[in-house]
């Protein structure tokens, strides 16, 4: 009786851990055929859903920063590049593909609070057909969000450098305004090569002038967290990469080199910028990241490596957007170096 009693007890606690997955993520037994490849059996739609999920607290962390034009932007960023997914979905016949959600969101956190409207529409199409002409969902090479933004930041560097803005902050912030104050702001990075970087707890909460969702520490540490949690993104890559920042921009800065390494301290080269995001949300795409463990460790030190080299040689402030597309390039690279090879291969080679 006792046993009989175990064995339902056991089946009822293993049929609740499945109903709690399958809430969480919509398990499904059906085979991929395209990349990204998940091997535990989830939805691709669950899947999709749980970064955007994770990017909610800085996006309204950004409407209470820098107004109500930050859901605007947002919105532009879905009408544009849904269009673009639209035109690809019929001239392939195929289904629409829901990485626009992800891509779309995670873009438009990435631009300034005053950028031009015409400007979110130009990144995010570029953004779709980056991601597109490789075939589509699966087949990019780069991350389709920072390759929106880097085509800005190449093509206007004036414009996109001008529309920087001072946050509200205190009481009901930017809940009572559409536009952005447009107050002479300078970003933390910059500010900190300027001998005048903002105190740590106000890059922490994110009263410092800032891109729409990277400006407040907390909540880009709470989403990814939360991603962390939830196991959607793998540990290394993020980890490894915030961490070996951390690392270099405090030993280059007491070894006093010439350029700009560690201006501020490593805490400040941390939370100041797009790090803290672009680890936890565009370095983790598992479309543009390593398949293999040992080549998502590589992935992270190389991402990390050229971030510090970037922003300490060029002062560029944003060094993190063109860090993740250079190692993007290195991934199929890095999965060749470290997939494990089979016994007959060895056996063959021997």
């Amino acid at each position: 009786m006792k046993a009989e009693r175990g064995f339902e007890l056991g089946k009822s606690l293993e049929l609740l851990r499945t109903s709690g997955e399958e809430l969480l993520y919509d398990g499904s037994g059906r085979a991929a055929r395209s990349a990204p490849y998940l091997r535990d059996g989830l939805s691709l739609q669950r899947y999709m859903s749980m970064p955007v999920l994770a990017a909610l607290p800085a996006a309204l962390g950004g409407i209470y920063l820098f107004g109500w034009r930050t859901l605007v932007v947002i919105a532009v960023s879905y009408l544009f590049g849904g269009l673009v997914q639209v035109g690809f979905s019929l001239v392939r016949r195929r289904p629409f593909s829901e990485g626009l959600l992800v891509t779309g969101l995670l873009y438009a956190l990435l631009l300034p609070p005053l950028v031009p409207l015409w400007l979110v529409a130009l990144g995010i199409i570029i953004a779709m057909l980056s991601r597109e002409l490789f075939g589509g969902l699966g087949q990019n090479i780069f991350n389709p969000a920072l390759v929106g933004k880097a085509f800005l930041l190449l093509i206007v560097p004036t414009i996109m450098a001008a529309h920087w803005a001072a946050p509200y902050w205190g009481g009901w912030g930017g809940l009572l305004h559409y536009m952005p104050q447009k107050l002479p702001a300078l970003t933390p990075l910059l500010a900190a090569a300027a001998n005048q970087a903002p105190p740590l707890w106000q890059l922490f909460v994110g009263n410092v002038p800032g891109a729409l969702g990277t400006t407040s520490g907390l909540l880009m540490l709470l989403g990814g967290g939360l991603l962390l949690v939830t196991r959607t993104i793998d540990w290394r890559i993020s980890l490894v990469m915030i961490v070996t920042v951390g690392l270099l921009e405090g030993l280059l800065g007491m070894m006093g080199l010439p350029g700009q390494f560690g201006v501020g301290g490593w805490a400040t080269q941390l939370l100041a910028g797009s790090l803290l995001f672009a680890a936890f949300f565009n370095a983790t795409d598992p479309v543009t990241s390593p398949f293999t463990r040992r080549g998502r460790w590589l992935y992270g030190i190389l991402t990390a490596v050229l971030v510090v080299l970037l922003r300490g040689l060029t002062g560029a402030p944003e060094g993190v957007t063109f860090s993740i597309l250079i190692a993007n390039a290195f991934v199929p690279l890095l999965d060749r170096w470290t997939l494990p090879q089979s016994f007959a291969a060895r056996e063959e080679g021997a």
